[in-house]
Order: structure tokens, then C-alpha cells, then sequence
């Protein structure tokens, strides 16, 4: 659950930053070519980057790892046989969510897909230039598909002229594999507003350079102005290259200067730098590495009963086997004592929670805490989630702990990583 919301949140940041450098640099100082480039790749890291995850080791921390506790309780008589209800409920009902709605806008894409087949095979169908085009009553505003042209049918000659002109330019530039791009990603970032925002970006770019080279062939601008607004207020498939409405005054705004321009190096440079500080900031996380091996202390402690009282577990032989030790050289300490009586001091400390084990849920979590160079226990986290209730009751106890002595290397005081899996266990 909580690498979904990180994911969620860090693809709404990419999102954000790539459509402000678009507007700010890459519209203003790029070609067409360039702005559909860019957004396609937008659009792509918007969705990789936060999946990405390289370890970037920054600071040397030791890392030790406790023994393993386990917290044992009797199960009430009477309670409900429904077991894992619980922590379905709470941690996999936002995956859920999530590629339920993945699923629809999967559903709604092969739909569209399925719409555009069965016109296609029910229409009757020309070729033009190495170009199929389907003529059908059923189309109102033309608009393109891969090498298909969809055109209602009885259409005059002279507004066909540019109609096919301009088609034919998204057919030639391979626009549709750029529509059929953002669809896919579209279903992964359904959550993600700023990947709407660059389809509708992507596809005024695409009608930029289909209406330059529609007035480039030498069709007069107000003849060509005429027909689209003649065209305007027809249906087209959200995955066609179409005559879009909402773009009308935008294109008739642009058309009297669509000039080609060269990109400048200076938003080249902009771009890639930008692209590569966005990619080291979200994918290469930072990570604390042990200076050496971790230490595996090899005890293991019980709690028994969490609703009759506390009983200590008896020393193990295993307890008492020496554990080779060159982590640090002075370990920290725990009221005088090392990681062991840590954990017995724990032992009293954690309680079986009582809803847990009404609903039989049991599991290991495994917790990391840090104790800083004040002997702090701080940074107590979860890297591995049993249940919430579980998870609630371990993060409580430690960090509740009394202070502790830090401990050092090479005579400083340094934080030192510990990872502590404690175990909840049913009778």
C-alpha cells in the first residue's frame, strides 16, 4: 500500500515538472518534432521513473540485525473463523482500486478498438495512394487510423482534396502510434491528470503539423479554415487522428504562422539536464550500506501468553554461542547490557493485540530502527507489514524504548541500523 501511494505521488510530481518545462522551455524553443518527442518520452517517464529503483549509498551506517521475538497468545473461545479478512481489507483494497480501474480503461480501449474494426470491415472501402479509405454514413467528422482514412460518405470532391490532404499527413508522420501509445500508458496513470493533459498537448502538436502540411501542398488557408468548420461537429474514436473541436480556435489562431522552426541547443541542454536530475532524484533512492556484514544475533526470545502475564523464555545454548563481531568498536548498549537485553526488556512491553486476535491474524513483521549517535531510538519503520494491528503494536513498543548508549567507530559516535522481526503467533 505504501509503495502504491509513493508511486501514485511520485508520478504525479513527474507529471507536474514535465508539463511545466514543456510550457516554460520546449514550447517556446522547439519544433514540432521536437515538443511530440518530448511529451511521448513525458508521458513514458512519468510512468517508469518511479518504478525505477537504483540504490544510491551515501552514508555508512551499521546495520545489525536483533534476534527474532516472538509474541504468543491463546485465541478467545468463540471468536470468528474468518481469517485474513482484516488485513485484506486494509492492505490490498488500494491495489485493488487501483487495477480495477486499470482494468476499465483496458476495457474501454479494446472497445474502441473493437469500434474502429467493425466499421471498418462494414464500410465500403477505396485505395488512394497506397491508402485505404472508408467510406461510411456513419462517420460524420473524418479522421484516421494507421493507412485508414474514415470519411462519410457523399462527401464533395473539392473539401475531400484537403480532408485526404491533411489525413494523410498523420498517416504519414505515424501519429496513431503515438495516440495508441498514450492510450496504454493512459490505462497504468488513470489516476494521473497531468497524463490527460499531455494527450491533449500531444494532440495539438499532431494537428499543428498536419494543418503546416496541408498549407504547404498549397491549399488557400481560408478554402481549408472553411472545410473544418464545416467538419466540426461530428464523432471520431478516442484513438483516431481526428478534426477536433476544442482545438478549432487554437489551430485557426496558429495557422497563420505555422512556420517551420529549428530547435535550439539551449533547450536541448535545458531538457536533458532536466531529464536527468528528475531521473536521479525519484529512481535513485538513497540508501544507507552497512561499512561491513551485518552482525545476525542467533537468540531467540518468546512471550508467552500476552493475556496471562509475561514469562521470560530460558537462556538458549544458542544464546550463549559468541556471534563474530567487527562492526564496531564499541557496540551500542542497552542499560549496560547488549541487543539481548533489549529484547527482554521488549517482552514486556508488547501486547497481543486484542482485535488481532479475535480474527485469528497472525504474522511476522519486521521492523528497522535507528539508534542515533544520543542513543535515540528513532526513524522505528515497518519494511515488512504482517497486519496493521500487528504492525501499530511492534512500532509502539520500540519506540517507546529508554535510551541507550550510541555507539562508536574510530572514537565518534555513529547511528547505527537495526532490523528487529518479531513474530505474532497464535495457540
Amino acid at each position: 500500500m505504501t509503495n502504491l501511494i509513493e508511486y501514485i505521488a511520485e508520478s504525479f510530481i513527474c507529471g507536474a515538472l514535465f508539463l511545466i518545462v514543456f510550457k516554460l522551455i520546449v514550447e517556446k524553443g522547439g519544433s514540432y518534432q521536437f515538443q511530440r518527442g518530448y511529451l511521448l518520452f513525458a508521458s513514458f517517464f512519468t510512468a517508469v521513473f518511479p518504478l525505477i529503483d537504483i540504490p544510491s549509498p551515501k552514508l555508512s551506517v551499521i546495520n545489525i540485525t536483533l534476534p527474532e521475538l516472538y509474541v504468543r497468545a491463546s485465541v478467545p473461545s468463540g471468536t470468528s473463523d474468518v481469517l485474513g479478512f482484516w488485513p485484506f481489507k486494509i492492505e490490498q483494497t488500494g491495489m485493488v482500486v487501483f487495477w480495477f480501474f486499470a482494468a476499465l480503461l483496458a476495457l474501454f480501449f479494446l472497445n474502441q478498438l473493437f469500434i474502429l474494426l467493425v466499421l471498418y470491415f462494414k464500410s465500403e472501402k477505396i485505395k488512394r495512394d497506397g491508402i485505404t479509405i472508408v467510406l461510411s454514413s456513419k462517420v460524420s467528422s473524418p479522421f484516421s487510423f494507421f493507412r485508414s482514412v474514415y470519411i462519410r460518405k457523399g462527401i464533395a470532391e473539392r473539401p475531400l482534396k484537403s480532408i485526404l490532404s491533411h489525413e494523410f499527413s498523420h498517416i504519414e508522420r505515424g501519429h496513431s502510434y503515438d495516440i495508441l501509445f498514450l492510450s496504454l500508458i493512459k490505462i497504468v496513470q488513470w489516476f494521473n491528470p497531468f497524463i490527460y493533459i499531455i494527450h491533449k498537448m500531444l494532440v495539438s502538436v499532431h494537428e499543428y503539423q498536419a494543418d503546416r502540411d496541408v498549407l504547404e501542398k498549397g491549399f488557400k488557408l481560408e478554402d481549408y479554415q472553411r472545410v473544418i468548420l464545416s467538419l466540426q461537429f461530428g464523432f471520431s474514436p478516442v484513438l483516431s487522428n481526428g478534426l477536433h473541436n476544442s482545438l478549432t480556435i487554437k489551430r485557426f489562431r496558429k495557422m497563420g504562422n505555422l512556420l517551420k522552426k529549428k530547435t535550439s541547443v539551449w533547450s536541448v541542454l535545458v531538457v536533458v539536464l532536466f531529464v536527468s536530475a528528475l531521473f536521479a532524484v525519484v529512481s535513485c533512492k538513497s540508501r544507507k550500506e552497512p561499512e561491513v556484514v551485518k552482525e545476525q544475533a542467533k537468540v531467540a526470545g518468546e512471550l508467552q501468553d500476552a493475556t496471562a502475564g509475561t514469562n521470560l523464555p530460558h537462556e538458549t545454548s544458542a544464546g550463549k554461542e559468541a556471534v563474530p563481531f567487527t562492526v564496531v568498536s564499541v557496540k551500542p548498549t542497552f542499560k549496560g547490557g547488549d541487543e539481548n537485553d533489549f529484547t527482554k526488556w521488549l517482552m514486556g512491553e508488547l501486547k497481543y493485540p486484542a482485535i488481532a486476535k479475535e480474527k485469528k491474524i497472525e504474522g511476522k513483521v519486521i521492523l528497522q530502527f535507528i539508534v542515533n549517535k544520543e542513543g535515540k531510538v528513532t526513524n522505528v519503520k515497518v519494511v515488512r507489514s504482517a497486519n496493521p494491528l500487528l504492525d501499530e503494536e511492534a512500532v509502539r513498543a520500540v519506540s517507546s524504548s529508554p535510551l541507550w548508549t550510541p555507539g562508536y567507530q574510530n572514537n565518534s559516535a555513529v547511528d547505527v541500523i537495526y532490523t528487529f522481526p518479531v513474530m505474532y503467533k497464535l495457540k
